[in-house]
């Protein structure tokens, strides 16, 4: 870490770490009311009740009523594979972090005939696609824990984990290729008939790189043939819906990113797309980015035009895209600045993390270790070692190229 970085940036890396190395990397998550004991009763095939049920968990359920409803702390991919970028991106004195980051990650890995895979480890049930059943594979964890094992291999030469790797993707390859009149696109769940387009992009970002670390031509194919069908939902405006259900025409600041980031990664690492196609995407997403998200007090809305509630997700994703992208201030401001407004409203130094979201100008300090402390964590340590960030990317493309 350079003598450079602010002091509070420091003070604010140790806390968490603390907080979470506290935990045991594990905690309580906006959607897992579902697991508790009491309510078992309510079967996971029930849509409609396990919806409300999460629903209320993750906007009204205070954090007394999980203690009494004995809901279980539960691991995540997601916590895993953010703390494993923090620590590498952190340096080598944090090395040792970073590998139990992914010695945990393989062993929370579910074994299949066909490869190996990640869920969330709480029933999900949603508007639009069913419900996925606690532990069932889901594609965005799952893509997290892809680009953690392909960093590693890459930046790091670390080729033990390349069979993890290579079963994940076959496993993917396999259970997740869904198509609906739409065309072509890589299934939230294994069962999915609605295409979630941040996760069908993250998901063809995850096997474009892991399809070049492999010399695998099929997959690349396939990560190309599903991205193509996201791509061709983007307006004209930049506009990507979350969605491709009637109800799904809604989007949000860090969905957008994730978006965003998943295209830039498959336009640099699937040599089966048309990069200039790519790029007229992405000017017209990011132009969107500017105009629904950013604003000139350095605040940015959650979602297009509103800026409540205060989500430190939410500017931990923003922040994290911009050093990724070498944090030029090209959106006219900095991952800096983001973070260091983000922090006066929203860290509770009488707790030493941060607030879960602020609303209406209230703050809500429940503790969920996957959505705010961890992405906090990570972004945090980005913007502390951009250099690191950097070096260890160019290390990555070069690999690529």
């Amino acid at each position: 870490m350079h003598g450079e970085t602010p002091r509070w940036i420091r003070e604010r890396i140790d806390a968490l770490n603390e907080l979470i190395r506290e935990h045991d990397f594990k905690g309580f998550d906006p959607f897992d009311l579902p697991n508790s004991p009491l309510l078992g009763w309510i079967r996971p095939t029930w849509r409609i009740p396990q919806l409300l049920l999460s629903k209320f968990g993750s906007r009204l359920a205070p954090h007394w009523l999980r203690v009494l409803l004995r809901v279980p702390p539960i691991e995540d991919p997601k916590i895993y594979s953010c703390a494993y970028f923090a620590y590498r991106f952190l340096g080598d004195k944090y090395g040792p972090d970073a590998r139990e980051m992914v010695l945990r990650l393989v062993a929370l890995a579910r074994k299949h005939t066909d490869g190996v895979y990640w869920g969330y480890d709480y029933t999900w049930a949603t508007m639009y696609d069913g419900t996925n059943r606690r532990g069932a594979s889901t594609l965005v964890p799952s893509s997290f824990a892809l680009f953690a094992l392909a960093h590693e291999i890459t930046a790091f030469n670390n080729n033990q984990y390349r069979s993890t790797l290579a079963q994940a993707l076959n496993y993917y390859r396999r259970h997740h290729q869904c198509r609906n009149p739409s065309g072509a696109f890589l299934g939230y769940f294994s069962h999915s008939r609605v295409n979630t387009h941040n996760a069908n992009l993250l998901g063809c970002a995850a096997f474009s790189c892991g399809a070049t670390i492999l010399g695998d031509k099929k997959l690349l194919e396939v990560a190309a043939e599903a991205a193509a069908t996201s791509l061709a939902a983007i307006d004209k405006t930049g506009f990507i819906p979350y969605n491709d259900h009637p109800r799904g025409g809604w989007t949000d600041c860090f969905h957008h990113i994730y978006v965003i980031a998943s295209l830039i990664v498959i336009q640099q690492q699937n040599p089966l797309v048309d990069r200039h196609v790519y790029q007229d995407a992405l000017d017209r997403l990011n132009v969107y980015f500017r105009t629904a998200f950013l604003r000139n007090d350095e605040l940015i809305c959650y979602y297009p035009g509103r800026l409540d509630p205060i989500d430190p997700h939410n500017f931990a994703v923003t922040a994290l895209f911009m050093v990724l992208n070498g944090d030029d201030e090209r959106f006219g401001t900095s991952a800096l600045k983001l973070l260091q407004r983000l922090d006066a409203m929203a860290w509770n130094s009488g707790s030493q993390r941060y607030h879960f979201q602020i609303r209406n100008r209230t703050p809500d300090d429940r503790v969920f270790l996957r959505w705010t402390q961890v992405w906090m964590f990570l972004a945090l340590s980005a913007v502390a070692s951009a250099e690191n960030v950097q070096h260890q990317l160019t290390a990555y493309r070069a690999v690529h190229s």
